[in-house]
């Protein structure tokens, strides 16, 4: 059969749009998710090239394209594109083509997590219609990525979106080529959030501590202001794990772990669900004057306390992508939930009677005016008028300053025995000056008497 030049012409053309189009990567082009596009070029075509080659189709389920390597050349008039190697964030990598020991330049590109094409993308044939030959992207980033030789451009809309593979044909070349893109995103939410091991955080305590001794001589309740420097609020961040590489930022549709807001001792507990960002922080640094009511005719100490606790914690979760062509895609995440809970101040009280008679002097108890008259021969849990611990009816009591309490005394105040100071790695006993503090014990080294324990002296180096 013979055909005149103008009809052999169009055949031919006909048959390359047919390749470029229809006919790319084997006549299937497979979708992996809802999520995946590839998109129509200038010329109605999904893919740039000719119809030699076995079909590839290189992508991996949620995980864009991290590296590309592009070799190109050889001397050859209209050699195109020699071979590509594509690698994943999830660190699956493909090779379509042969790559060559040399003789070829190798150009490479690299995204980084988040970076997306941006605008128009072009694909180039190798100008005789058997090959790829040239590639051309910019980036959301600023970045541009150039190789092969160009001829006819052939344009491409990246949606701004990100490249999640490649799809064509080769064989010792690359035959034709197209992109896997996401589609365009509308939002992306985490939602079904569940926090892994917050079991094992149960047992919190105050970290916030600050202590004052009072004293209220009045027969009516007296009010103590204090003025701390604290901070209140809240902050978080959720991260996810490498796994989870597009590097975008969503919403949260979940509680988060929080405290208590008055407790001595409590569990985290996950507040109630709403919309929230990914990271928030409503930490703010107070001054603030609060004040405590104390009881008639009472001393004691007066303890206040907050929460300031970090909590790590894992969770896994569902991360919910909406297109803007209405469709979704739900995939399966887990990550870290990093969190600082502070609360609101409270205050507790550890109070002893006042005897009938007695008087605050500042935040200490005068000597009642006579010795409580007491039907048993004992003296009765707080009240005065001890001169030894075996005075006291509780045998849990101690004679301190006169009263049979359990209290000890905090360093610095005054004492008349090292049994009544409280005991730590820095203050053992009652000095010689009749306070509180750090002292040696018989036998202990000293250098003068005012090393030892009250009733004791400095002799030959030995507190005795």
């Amino acid at each position: 059969m013979m055909f005149s030049f103008p009809f052999l012409f169009l055949l031919i053309s006909w048959t390359f749009k047919v390749v470029r189009g229809s006919g790319c990567a084997g006549g299937s082009i497979p979708l992996l998710a809802p999520y995946e596009t590839y998109p129509i070029g200038t010329d109605n075509s999904a893919c740039i090239g000719g119809d030699g080659g076995s079909p590839f189709h290189f992508h991996q389920l949620g995980s864009p394209v991290q590296t590309l390597q592009v070799w190109v050349g050889g001397g050859a008039p209209n050699d195109g594109i020699k071979a590509i190697f594509v690698q994943f964030f999830d660190g699956t990598s493909y090779t379509a083509g042969s790559i060559p020991a040399s003789g070829f330049t190798k150009s490479e590109f690299t995204f980084e997590q988040g970076e997306t094409l941006q605008g128009q993308y072009i694909l180039c044939g190798n100008g005789i219609g058997t090959r790829t030959g040239y590639i051309y992207f910019e980036t959301s980033m600023g970045r541009t990525f150039q190789v092969g030789e160009e001829h006819t451009d052939y344009v491409f809309d990246s949606g701004n979106s990100f490249l999640m593979g490649l799809f064509g044909q080769s064989g010792s070349d690359i035959d034709q080529l197209g992109f896997y893109l996401m589609k365009p995103l509308q939002s992306v939410a985490l939602t079904n959030v569940d926090y892994t091991n917050l079991g094992s955080l149960s047992t919190q305590k105050p970290q916030g501590f600050y202590v004052e001794d009072f004293c209220n001589s009045l027969n009516e309740p007296a009010q103590h202001t204090t003025t701390l420097t604290t901070q209140i609020g809240q902050s978080y961040t959720f991260t996810n794990d490498e796994s989870y590489s597009l590097g975008l930022t969503y919403s949260v549709d979940a509680g988060v772990p929080e405290g208590p807001s008055v407790s001595l001792s409590a569990s985290w507990t996950v507040s109630e669900s709403q919309t929230r960002s990914q990271t928030m922080n409503t930490l703010t640094t107070t001054t603030s004057s609060d004040t405590a009511t104390i009881a008639p005719r009472t001393f004691g100490k007066l303890f206040w306390s907050w929460w300031n606790n970090q909590i790590q914690v894992g969770y896994n979760g569902t991360m919910v992508y909406t297109f803007t062509d209405g469709s979704t895609w739900d995939q399966a995440v887990s990550g870290t939930y990093n969190g600082v809970y502070v609360s609101d101040v409270w205050y507790s009280t550890n109070s002893t009677a006042i005897c009938p008679g007695g008087m605050c002097v500042g935040t200490d108890v005068t000597s009642c005016a006579s010795s409580p008259t007491q039907e048993s021969s004992c003296i009765s849990h707080t009240s005065k008028g001890c001169s030894a611990s075996s005075d006291c009816c509780d045998s849990k009591d101690k004679c301190i300053l006169g009263s049979c309490t359990t209290t000890c005394i905090m360093p610095k105040k005054k004492c008349t025995a090292s049994s009544d100071c409280c005991k730590n790695n820095k203050r053992n006993g009652c000095t010689n000056k009749g306070k509180c503090g750090k002292c040696g014990g018989q036998s202990a080294t000293c250098k003068t008497s005012g090393d030892c324990c009250t009733g004791l002296t400095c002799k030959n180096n030995k507190c005795n």
